[in-house]
């Protein structure tokens, strides 16, 4: 649920909201997200403690998305950038989960997911979660 509100909503919201102020106050609240992460990670190596849990699977993908192939970016531009350098925990972490064999294969190509949200940024998408934030509402609660 953590993720589906820090890391989903946010993320939704920066692609699909027309309005600057909009995005801009849906990444303030996506970088609080991953900083909140940054933080937690300075107590144990996983998300959730010792070892790998739920709570690392569920963010893995958020991770690929924002971190990694930068849709967020890519989309809005460079002021919608996550600055990696200030977060060595995070990117630690990543390198740890990312080399693990079964999260690899999991992982889309960058190329085909920024594709996949090209839709959302461009204002076609047509699915539920598109649909909940024009009306105002949190993705997740689609």
């Amino acid at each position: 649920d953590w993720v589906n509100r820090e890391c989903c909503s946010p993320f939704y919201q920066v692609l699909v909201r027309k309005d600057q102020a909009e995005r801009k106050a849906a990444f303030a609240a996506l970088v609080a997200g991953i900083d909140a992460l940054e933080a937690k990670l300075a107590s144990s190596p996983y998300l959730a403690g010792d070892s790998l849990t739920i709570v690392d699977l569920a963010y893995i993908p958020w991770a690929h998305r924002v971190l990694v192939c930068k849709v967020v970016e890519t989309y809005r531009g460079p002021d919608f950038a996550v600055d990696m350098a200030r977060r060595p925990r995070l990117a630690a972490w990543m390198a740890r989960v990312f080399a693990l064999p079964a999260v690899k294969v999991t992982l889309a190509q960058p190329e085909e997911l920024l594709a996949t949200y090209k839709r959302y940024a461009d204002g076609t998408a047509q699915s539920q979660v598109a649909e909940a934030v024009r009306q105002g509402r949190a993705a997740h609660t689609a």
